[in-house]
Formats: structure tokens, C-alpha cells, sequence
């Protein structure tokens, strides 16, 4: 076996990984591993983003900065936005001064949900069935209704989105099929597909997340008519840059969740508004030539 340039044996290490059904995955992974590398290797084996799974060790839950040398662990698949770190993001929002009150039941939940015609993606749902922020920038009590505030605020987008319809560079979704040429075929068939654009659920202030999509979706925001953007790859994400506290656990590079109605029209605004800019410095800079 080669050497390392320290004299020790250079090569893979393998690691038992347990799941509750019984079934014994073996890892290998390079030498001196740690619960990070071990942990997404697990994951990528399981088809799960690695947020999803968690390891245990003597009955401890391991953490990503640990260096322990492990070679056998314990498998537990979680949600993608676990327990654990929701209980630290209202601790940190709380310290923050964020006001909770008691979690939603199971049937307030569906209450709001039936009521505002929503369906509220999975990690959203389980933070606010631990315990709901309450103040001036989050949306009215759930309990109650925010069902005027939801359907309003999607029928202004509506309007605005059906404004933009109809010019040479225009937005067409790319699951409404083939892009009419014609633009009044094209405006007629805009106006009948968002209807059934999936609705927006409000955050705080003018933040939001899509409703019915699967847990790990952005957040965005939404200033002004026309304009919109991203915020945060996913709700811990948002909640600590919002709320200016460490993050409790590492921000990813982009959502995985992205495939929806309003991530290609995020996208599309903002490569008009990036082109749209570039217009207007070309401008300015060709003005000063002169």
C-alpha cells in the first residue's frame, strides 16, 4: 500500500451507516474523514440532500464540525428543515425580539390553508406548528384569516405580470407550452394560465415563499411592481440574514427547489432589469463622449 509523506498508510476508510429499515450502507471515504464528508456521502447514497439526513453516534447526533474517527453510524432521515434547527432559529429570533405565540394545530393549519386557498410548503408548516412570530411585519394572526391580504396581493401580481405580456422580449413559462407569435393569442393565453399561477404566502412584509412546493425553497421579495428578487436560498437562511444572527447551519449556494412559475419570473426580471441597466449606462457613457 502507498505511504503518505508522514509515513502513514494512505487510503479509504469505510464507514457502517445503520438506517431504522435495517439496511447497512458501507461508505468509503478518503482517510481522516469527518461527520461532513460522511454525512453527504450518505445522502448522496440515499438520494437525499443532505440536510435531510442526520448521524448518531453512542446515542450522540453528530455534528458537520466534528473530527470524532467513527466508523459506524446510526441514520436518521429528517425533515429538510429539522427540528433541531428550528428550535435555534426561534431561539435566535426570540433573542432578537421576535414575539411567538403557541404553535398551529394540525386543523388551524388546514383552516388557513382551505381558507386562502394555499398550501403550505413542508418546512414552513413545521416552523410554524412549533410556535408562530407575531408583529407588525408578519402576516395577521393565521389563526384568524389572511385571506383578503393573500388574494389581493396575488391579484395585483397577477395584473402586473399580465402588464409586462405582449412585447417582443415578454415572459412566457416555459410548462405553458410553445410561445404564440401572435400577441393577442398571446395575451389571451396568458390571462387564462395565471389563474392558476400558485399564490404567494407572505413572510414578513413583502416576503414570500410559493405556495405547494416542496420544502427548500427560496424566499423572495417583492418591492415594487416589476420588481422581485431572491432574498434567501431557503427559510433559515432568511430568517438569520433577516433577523442578523449567525446562521445555524451553512448557507447553500442556491435553492433546490427552483423549478415553479415565479422562479422563472424572478429570473426573467431580473435579467431585464440587469439588461435594462446596461441600456442605460451605455447611454449615459456614450452622452459623455460627446
Amino acid at each position: 500500500m502507498a505511504s503518505s509523506s508522514d509515513g502513514e498508510p494512505r487510503g479509504g476508510e469505510k464507514v457502517r451507516a445503520c438506517l431504522l429499515s435495517g439496511e447497512v450502507l458501507e461508505v468509503e471515504l478518503p482517510s481522516r474523514s469527518g461527520v461532513f464528508e460522511i454525512r453527504g456521502q450518505v445522502a448522496h447514497r440515499l438520494g437525499l440532500h443532505r440536510f435531510e439526513v442526520a448521524l448518531l453516534h453512542g446515542g450522540r447526533k453528530l455534528h458537520d464540525t466534528d473530527h470524532d474517527s467513527v466508523h459506524e453510524v446510526s441514520v436518521l432521515v429528517q425533515p429538510f428543515l429539522s427540528q433541531d434547527v428550528i428550535d435555534q432559529l426561534i431561539h435566535n429570533m426570540r433573542a432578537a425580539g421576535v414575539v411567538f405565540s403557541p404553535g398551529m394545530t394540525d386543523a388551524e393549519i388546514q383552516n388557513a390553508e382551505e381558507n386562502c386557498k394555499i398550501s403550505f410548503p413542508p418546512d414552513l408548516r413545521l416552523f410554524l406548528q412549533t410556535a408562530m412570530p407575531e408583529g407588525p411585519d408578519f402576516p395577521k394572526n393565521w389563526r384568524r384569516t389572511v385571506a383578503v391580504s393573500v388574494h389581493d396581493h396575488h391579484a395585483v401580481m397577477r395584473d402586473d405580470i399580465h402588464e409586462r405580456l405582449g412585447g417582443v422580449e415578454s415572459f412566457w413559462y416555459s410548462e405553458w407550452g410553445p410561445r404564440p407569435e401572435d400577441r393577442n393569442e398571446r395575451a389571451s393565453l396568458t390571462k387564462r394560465h395565471l389563474k392558476g399561477v400558485p399564490r404567494l404566502i407572505p413572510i414578513y412584509g413583502q416576503h414570500f415563499v410559493v405556495s405547494g412546493t416542496p420544502a427548500g425553497q427560496p424566499v423572495l421579495g417583492v418591492a415594487e411592481r416589476y420588481r422581485m428578487c431572491r432574498l434567501a436560498t431557503d427559510l433559515a437562511a432568511y430568517f438569520s440574514l433577516m433577523f442578523n444572527f449567525r446562521p445555524v447551519r451553512p448557507y447553500l449556494n442556491c435553492p433546490i427547489v427552483t423549478a415553479t412559475f415565479w422562479g422563472e419570473f424572478e429570473k426573467h426580471l431580473f435579467h431585464d432589469q440587469t439588461h435594462r441597466t446596461a441600456q442605460h449606462s451605455a447611454h449615459i457613457a456614450s452622452g459623455l463622449w460627446r
